[in-house]
């Protein structure tokens, strides 16, 4: 017997999957072209990892519904015209990158992320449980007045949108995945919230100057202890996530310009940044001072 949402109670992850198919599946594939005739230009996934109605930088009016990629083909090849009525020259240049398959009659679904070793139904059920975990832990860093580009930087872990290099790897965009920094380890998001050894390095400062911030081994044990210390220890959190955001700058400047500041540096602006956004008292204007 089967419940109204699709599967038996107490049934399995697996079971529930399989009961729930599209709804599971649709976070984890996304449409190889052939033709284009069963795709909708903007409500399924063909372009990276989400529809275009659900990127917050694209904006789908009522004339848009109804429109298949086919009408952007012409003799197996993009038709650039057509291209240019609908986006701009960005996303033009990002779709003109995506293989049409001649041979390939109709078109097929394929795994967004490259498979590492899990089954299909343990991609989905990942996925579905990823989406309400990061709700709850973002309501929990609500709290702790990050200021605004750490709390952006926060937002878009929990919401899978920081280009790791495992994230370009896995998107068919970069040939490696390996930390640019010399680590031999996957550049992943735990890497650089948690095991990157300039942050593990910077975690140490902090702790000689008597901050006692633990050296985590996993998301699930970080984010116990922010559970923990929300209440009455947001400063210290604060610290940890602007320390967090301060490397992920600094490994991006090393990427594109060759610099990279020291370990000590970043510890000392984390502290600044925490100091400037958490106020002592919610009744006054003072902050504490990096002092």
């Amino acid at each position: 017997m089967y419940s109204g949402i699709g599967y038996r109670r107490g049934a399995s992850s697996t079971c529930k999957i399989l009961a729930n198919g599209n709804k599971f599946l649709k976070k984890v594939v996304r449409w190889r072209i052939g033709n284009g005739c069963s795709i909708d230009i903007y409500k399924d996934i063909w372009i990276l990892d989400k529809s275009l109605d659900n990127w917050h930088t694209f904006v789908a009016t009522p004339e848009h519904d109804n429109q298949i990629v086919d009408k952007l083909i012409s003799d197996g090849y993009w038709n650039v015209e057509e291209l240019k009525i609908l986006f701009r020259e960005d996303l033009i240049s990002l779709i003109c990158g995506i293989q049409i398959l001649p041979n390939q009659e109709d078109d097929c679904l394929e795994l967004i992320h490259q498979n590492f070793g899990c089954s299909v139904s343990a991609l989905a059920y990942k996925a579905s449980v990823q989406d309400h975990s990061s709700c709850f832990y973002w309501e929990c860093l609500k709290n702790i007045k990050l200021r605004p580009r750490v709390e952006v930087f926060w937002w878009r872990i929990f919401n899978n949108a920081i280009p790791t290099f495992q994230f370009l790897f896995q998107r068919r965009i970069q040939g490696e995945f390996d930390c640019p920094r010399g680590s031999i380890a996957t550049e992943d998001l735990e890497h650089i919230t948690l095991k990157c050894v300039k942050l593990v390095e910077i975690i140490c400062y902090l702790n000689k100057w008597g901050f006692g911030i633990p050296n985590f081994k996993s998301f699930q044990e970080c984010w116990k202890w922010m559970e923990s210390y929300n209440k009455g220890h947001g400063y210290l959190i604060n610290i940890y996530c602007s320390a967090a955001y301060l490397n992920w700058r600094a490994r991006n400047r090393f990427l594109h310009e060759g610099k990279d500041d020291s370990a000590m540096v970043i510890a000392t602006n984390s502290v600044s940044y925490a100091s400037i956004s958490y106020m002592v008292d919610k009744d006054k204007l003072g902050h504490w001072g990096t002092n």
